[in-house]
């Protein structure tokens, strides 16, 4: 085998919880045929497993890192740091941090919401005024993940009794746009694009997991492409990124990037791209990059009154609690929303919106606002 490093592990932080039977059968199966040691470190652990995973790894050239969410990607950062030095972990932190993803963003020139961050108290009232200009403001926790610390708000005394505390903030105008997701690995190969989500508008009452998802089957838009690789590329990070944006005004903003799989890991996977994770082990390797033949691919929560689609080209992943049950389905577009239709009209008339919120931005269209 022809490695681009000597000796290549993988650390899992919960992530094979997280990842349907298939696409983790995959990983583990790649990994065997191509000698990367597996460890697995449970989620919460303590130094003391933390320190005995840095010591069994030692040596090691390269770690490709399965972990979801945040939190398990912070556990992953300290045996990162350990092995590799802290000099591998500088693009991971800036990513983690939103407040440093959005300094970075405007440094770089690329759009993020007008907002500002600090101390809840110190920024109230600038927070007030920005709730003013624009109607409408989110809060978040620069930490939070999955939804977890992000509160809209429309109402100034509301906005105020949030930001009462000292706790650092960050507080963005709300942007009346489409949602897109954009996955990508970063390795000794540079930054590779696996694919893209378009998740709905960004005034839906439900978060983007509890949507009907669409991962088109043509290459990332440069709108998207663009301002995520300048990101990706400026932070020197290595490994798995997701990035969330809206386009609103005919402009990608820039939310935030997550440095590790996501929701949108597994949809990519069954449309045969391949999964990140499995591409990220690969480029470390410098073994061929796996996939097939690529398709379009949809996918949503199941919940627990409904029977599981007996579709030859769906599959049903049932996680731990943690995580809902979803439905993924590939195919052509058309095929893709009659069958989601006939399964559930409303699903099939959401899944209609973001095939025609993709076929907007791939023709260069300006994504429709609110009035």
């Amino acid at each position: 085998m022809s490695s681009r490093h000597d000796r290549v592990a993988a650390i899992d932080v919960g992530d094979s919880a997280r990842l349907p039977v298939p696409v983790w059968r995959d990983i583990v199966d790649f990994c065997a045929r191509h000698d990367v040691e597996m460890t697995s470190v449970p989620t919460g652990a303590g130094p003391a497993v933390l320190d005995a995973t840095i010591r069994k790894l030692a040596g090691v050239d390269a770690i490709a890192v399965f972990a979801c969410p945040d939190p398990n990607t912070r556990l992953a950062r300290e045996v990162l740091a350990g092995v590799l030095g802290t000099q591998s972990v500088v693009g991971l932190d800036e990513l983690l941090d939103k407040r440093r993803t959005r300094a970075l963003c405007r440094r770089l020139g690329i759009p993020v919401p007008d907002g500002l961050e600090g101390p809840g108290r110190q920024i109230a009232e600038r927070a007030a005024e920005l709730l003013a200009r624009t109607g409408r403001v989110v809060v978040k926790d620069p930490a939070g993940h999955g939804g977890l610390g992000v509160t809209a708000v429309t109402d100034r005394a509301e906005l105020l009794r949030a930001l009462a505390g000292d706790e650092t903030v960050v507080v963005e105008a709300f942007l009346e746009g489409e949602e897109f997701s954009v996955e990508a690995v970063c390795g000794p190969s540079g930054v590779q694009f696996v694919g893209w989500l378009a998740k709905g508008r960004t005034g839906d009452s439900e978060h983007p997991l509890t949507r009907v998802r669409y991962a088109p089957v043509e290459t990332v838009p440069e709108t998207l492409r663009a301002p995520c690789e300048r990101l990706l590329r400026a932070t020197g990070y290595h490994g798995i990124a997701e990035v969330e944006m809206v386009v609103a005004y005919g402009r990608a903003y820039m939310l935030e990037c997550n440095p590790r799989t996501s929701g949108v890991t597994p949809v990519l996977h069954f449309s045969g791209r391949g999964s990140s994770s499995l591409r990220l082990v690969a480029d470390l390797c410098g073994a061929p990059q796996p996939g097939g033949p690529v398709t379009a691919a949809a996918d949503f929560p199941l919940t627990d009154r409904e029977a599981w689609p007996a579709d030859p080209r769906a599959h049903c992943a049932r996680p731990p609690a943690l995580y809902e049950t979803r439905v993924f389905m590939w195919g052509e577009p058309t095929d893709l929303q009659e069958r989601l239709a006939r399964q559930d009209p409303s699903r099939g008339a959401s899944l209609a919106d973001r095939v025609r919120a993709a076929d907007a931005l791939l023709a260069g269209e300006s994504m429709p606002t609110a009035s």
